[in-house]
């Protein structure tokens, strides 16, 4: 099977030494190289004569294999050539570093020009990363159809709304993205699964055969203009039964129309074998054809998303213009290319920067964006359990599914504007306004409307406007009962800046809510619980932004008390950084926006490329953060970046 090949060939036993000796000595000796040694013709910057000390003696001994403070194991890149591939922890350690969290204020401190140096060594490796020439399109991945984008593909080939993907096992996530191939294998129970689905969808378009359903009618019959075009292409056999011949323009149409390419005659005929055994056994054209509209749905190139290689091919190369269409349409759509797309790559030109560009502008500005909020976003956002969540409703009784429909329309609405009319992505998390109907205004405080639908809603101050102070958001990071503090906290550390804190050890003891009987606010247990050694260190990093949302309730509703007494939402950074409640924590979001920028644009490539990142996406990312910080951070220039990069519309063979 043509492209079908995912994991790395045997290890050749047989080496050329002489080669692979010049193209080291060509590595260390071209300028620019990826792996540069900044600071090799400054004494102060040298890393094995001064830096590593330096970071041995302040760094290594929290931040080792045996104790890994906070998860981060420094240590393991005594190599400096290893920081470029770990750059996301050591652009962390360069954060902390030059605000002054690292080392702990009760650890033994860097000089000032000791500190100058080793911030001075990561910056120059950073910087010495050449992007310009970097061109790994990272590993090539094989994956399924998730269960969403199969029930798109099977609709838009029917036309018929059979949903049948909901009754599959749920996809496994990987990177939090339930589109990841390393998640998405294919099961031999899996097989069984689409092959019964196979046959619903045959039977239904045989139910619905001649019922005035053109698209139904439409997979079977082929009219003589039809006829003439295929033949045209492809050559008709003047023998061939009549029947026949409609039944190979018939499975071509549809077969290619599965497979997102041109399907080739060898695989029609071997299709045609199946028709030929139904018609002598006595079934009718319908029936007969419908035995290989069936071997079809459950193609592995109906199945899986198949790239093909290229033999003997060394380094990248570019993907098909088929394969780039399909690649385009399931991120963006999460579901196969539409007939536009398919012609532009059928005519060679989808390859095209201007024509990519353009394509990619059409498909944002189309409905079926929608994918990229109820799969990319919802994941990203951890929006989507918002159907199963369920407030205590003891606590809550007014809550219901009215209310849970509001919550959900708001937040889905505001990201629609977001990508539908190309507004800065910091309303993310800060705008002047929102989309409520009559119910969620009146949750929210606000002066009452009539309508029952959302609509567009100016707000009078900035206690609400844009997702991070929606309901939606704030319920899903509370307990069913009240609010939680470090995980309101914990959501936007590791969501939106990607500096998520390490799982709890064991044995963490229950939060105390009560003093003498007495009980006690939230804020006042947590700050009591976070005052021992063993929680501070992480409990530093996410509590400060959980108090600056302690005005908001389990089901985001605004309050100025709790248990009678005024509630303190004001919040400090181990950094020293200072702010007070929602308004002061959208003015500390708002400038740390390349940092949300940053984050937000990884998500956006692993959910893109259907993997984890690799060391040289790095450069992919930044391109992408500049090129939103320069078009006022709108979500399409992110895009635009992302698939004109060498990872999204370049692959290379397995087995380098």
């Amino acid at each position: 099977m043509s492209g079908s090949k995912v994991m790395p060939q045997p290890t050749r036993t047989c080496v050329n030494w002489p080669i692979i000796w010049s193209i080291s000595l060509v590595l260390l000796c071209a300028p620019g190289s990826v792996y540069a040694q900044p600071g090799r013709d400054k004494e102060e910057l040298s890393w094995d004569r001064n830096v590593e000390p330096m970071f041995r003696r302040y760094c290594y001994r929290c931040h080792n294999a045996d104790e890994s403070s906070g998860d981060v194991n420094l240590a393991q890149d005594e190599d400096p050539g290893r920081i470029l591939q770990h750059q996301r922890t050591w652009s962390t350690a360069l954060d902390r570093l030059q605000s002054g969290q690292m080392p702990p204020q009760d650890e033994q401190q860097p000089s000032h020009d000791q500190r100058r140096i080793m911030l001075a060594f990561l910056q120059e490796t950073f910087a010495s990363r050449d992007c310009d020439r970097e061109r790994n399109p990272g590993r090539p991945v094989l994956r399924r159809l998730n269960n969403i984008e199969y029930d798109n593909a099977v609709y838009d080939l029917t036309r018929l709304d059979l949903h049948l993907g909901k009754n599959f096992p749920p996809d496994p996530t990987g990177y939090g993205f339930d589109n990841n191939a390393e998640a998405l294998a294919l099961a031999p129970a899996q097989v069984d699964i689409y092959y019964s689905a196979a046959q619903q969808i045959v039977s239904a378009l045989l139910a619905e055969r001649g019922k005035n359903l053109e698209s139904v009618d439409a997979i079977f019959d082929v009219d003589e203009t039809g006829l003439r075009e295929f033949s045209t292409q492809h050559g008709l056999a003047a023998e061939e039964p009549p029947d026949r011949q409609q039944a190979r323009v018939a499975l071509n149409r549809f077969a290619s129309h599965a497979f997102r390419k041109p399907v080739e005659e060898f695989y029609v005929n071997r299709l045609l074998q199946i028709y030929d055994q139904g018609r002598q056994q006595q079934d009718s054209y319908d029936v007969a054809l419908g035995h290989c509209l069936t071997a079809i749905l459950i193609s592995p190139s109906f199945l899986l998303r198949i790239e093909d290689d290229q033999p003997g091919a060394i380094g990248p190369y570019g993907v098909s213009d088929y394969e780039l269409a399909t690649r385009l349409s399931f991120f963006l759509w999460s579901r196969p290319p539409d007939e536009e797309l398919l012609n532009v790559a059928a005519n060679g030109h989808l390859h095209e920067p201007a024509q990519l560009r353009a394509q990619t502008l059409r498909m944002l500005s189309d409905r079926r964006n929608r994918a990229l909020v109820d799969n990319f976003f919802a994941q990203w956002l951890d929006l989507r359990r918002l159907e199963t969540h369920q407030p205590d409703p003891a606590v809550f009784p007014e809550y219901d599914a009215q209310l849970q429909r509001a919550m959900r329309d708001e937040a889905n609405l505001i990201l629609l504007e977001i990508i539908n009319e190309d507004r800065p992505l910091t309303w993310l998390i800060d705008s002047d306004h929102t989309f409520a109907n009559a119910r969620l205004v009146n949750h929210y405080g606000l002066p009452p409307i009539a309508s029952e639908t959302p609509i567009r809603v100016e707000l009078p101050d900035r206690r609400r406007g844009g997702l991070l102070s929606s309901a939606a958001l704030l319920m899903l990071q509370s307990d069913p009962a009240r609010s939680n503090i470090p995980r309101r906290g914990s959501f936007i550390a590791g969501q939106w800046l990607g500096t998520p804190p390490p799982p709890p050890p064991p044995g963490v003891p229950p939060l105390n809510t009560e003093e003498q009987g007495q009980a006690r606010s939230l804020r006042e247990s947590f700050e009591l619980h976070r005052s021992a050694p063993t929680c501070y260190a992480c409990h530093a990093k996410i509590d400060p932004f959980g108090f600056s949302l302690e005005n908001f309730d389990a089901i985001g509703r605004w309050r100025d008390t709790e248990l009678g007494l005024p509630i303190d939402a004001s919040a400090s950074m181990e950094s020293g950084e200072q702010f007070d409640g929602i308004v002061g924590l959208k003015d500390y979001m708002l400038s740390k926006r390349e940092t949300v920028l940053e984050e937000l644009s990884r998500r956006l490539m692993i959910y893109s490329l259907g993997r984890g990142l690799e060391a040289s996406d790095q450069c992919v990312v930044d391109r992408m953060v500049q090129a939103a910080s320069k078009s006022e951070y709108r979500f399409s220039a992110l895009v635009l970046e992302l698939v004109t990069s060498i990872p999204f519309t370049y692959r290379q063979n397995p087995e380098y």
